[in-house]
């Protein structure tokens, strides 16, 4: 499914990345990947929409903190960046303050994104949240 992306804060640089590569820095943390296999297989309307014959969708945001260890955190963004990775490898996301001098963040961009451009992601079907729960999705789904 073709999507073009949106950033929730303005001053966020957006990229597309291979998630591979940031998968350990994330699990590093307190807010590490859920169970994958539990996902449901569809994006949230808070999430994905249809505008202009074009879907739009929001992008997560990660940051590291502290810079100089590489442990990555989400502002926001977990649930679906999870789901798009349990598909693909390739993710769009976004680096709050921009993207840190790291080498394991460097090495993962595949190209940095402009808010707008269009780019791939898994073509799933869209719930509205009470769907979602209803299938089993895990509390909180965000």
């Amino acid at each position: 499914m073709k999507v073009r992306i949106i950033k929730r804060v303005e001053d966020d640089v957006a990229a597309l990345v291979n998630w591979h590569y940031l998968e350990l820095h994330w699990i590093k943390t307190v807010s590490t990947p859920l169970d994958r296999t539990v996902l449901v297989d569809a994006y949230s309307e808070q999430w994905i929409r249809k505008k202009d014959n074009i879907f739009q969708f929001k992008i997560g945001e990660i940051c590291l903190d502290p810079p100089e260890r590489g442990e990555m955190w989400f502002s926001n963004g977990r649930h679906r960046t999870n789901l798009i990775v349990k598909h693909q490898p390739h993710v769009p996301i976004a680096f709050m303050g921009g993207i840190p001098d790291h080498p394991v963040i460097q090495a993962s961009i595949i190209r940095k994104l402009d808010e707008r451009d269009i780019v791939e992601i898994p073509d799933l079907p869209i719930y509205s949240i009470q769907k979602l729960r209803k299938q089993g999705m895990l509390s909180g789904y965000k």
